[in-house]
């Protein structure tokens, strides 16, 4: 039986949203709309099924999928999704709270118990049925090894290199309070001196604008993007003609 999904229009404003590259609002609002979807936020999607669906290589929506479970937005757990938060935000009625509870009914006990293990709990209302998907924090674990001192002065850097982002992407300043983002600084740092890494966004004015090359606005893209920006480069450079001497 064909449901019907409402989209807010604010969707395509949202600072969240707007930060997505173009590939990866397309699939966000897929998980909100596509057929598969209840009113709980939690369901079924095999990766198959969903690049099927999508059009998208299943690397390409492995990668996607772990941005945004690093956000905290959406979880792929045991080939469910699970959108935090989705359930609280339909229209609070007696037929909407069924429906949940319906949903949250129709998945397995292990794993709603899994949910549980890694974090993430359904709020249940005074009624009893479940109205939401959030996000508590873990059980700590075990720490196997001692954690590694970090000499360097690297997270002094990260505000001045997040700021080179403001020539592409116009919101940047959202990117100085998202922890992922600011790791990916600090992981690029240690793979390249500051003045490659600084030089490497710069150019992304460039090759933002070039038909073949990856579009990049944040350093978490930038990180997931360096192979192909390596073999835009690489290519360029291959095809550059040659001027004989004389």
């Amino acid at each position: 039986m064909a449901k019907q999904r409402y989209v807010n229009t604010k969707f395509w404003s949202d600072n969240y949203i707007v930060d997505l590259d173009p590939l990866e609002r397309y699939l966000f609002l897929y998980f909100l709309t596509n057929e598969h979807t209840n009113i709980a936020g939690m369901y079924e999607l095999p990766l198959k099924v969903m690049s099927r669906e999508t059009g998208l290589e299943v690397d390409m929506l492995k990668t996607m999928l772990k941005r945004f479970e690093n956000d905290e937005k959406i979880f792929y757990i045991d080939n469910h999704i699970v959108m935090k938060n989705f359930a609280k935000h339909q229209a609070v009625n007696e037929k909407t709270k069924k429906g949940i509870e319906r949903s949250i009914n129709e998945l397995s006990p292990s794993f709603l118990a899994k949910l549980k293990d890694i974090g993430i709990g359904y709020a249940t209302g005074m009624d009893g049925v479940s109205m939401g998907v959030e996000l508590s924090k873990p059980k700590p674990k075990p720490k196997l090894e001692p954690k590694l001192k970090v000499t360097s002065d690297v997270p002094s850097q990260v505000n001045p290199i997040i700021g080179l982002f403001k020539e592409v992407n116009p919101s940047y300043q959202i990117l100085y309070k998202r922890k992922p983002q600011r790791a990916a600084i600090e992981r690029l740092l240690k793979k390249f001196p500051e003045k490659d890494l600084c030089a490497m966004i710069q150019s992304l004015t460039i090759t933002n604008k070039e038909q073949y090359a990856p579009t990049v606005t944040t350093p978490m893209q930038l990180e997931e993007k360096l192979g192909q920006l390596k073999a835009f480069w690489d290519k360029r450079k291959a095809n550059k003609p040659k001027v004989a001497n004389i």
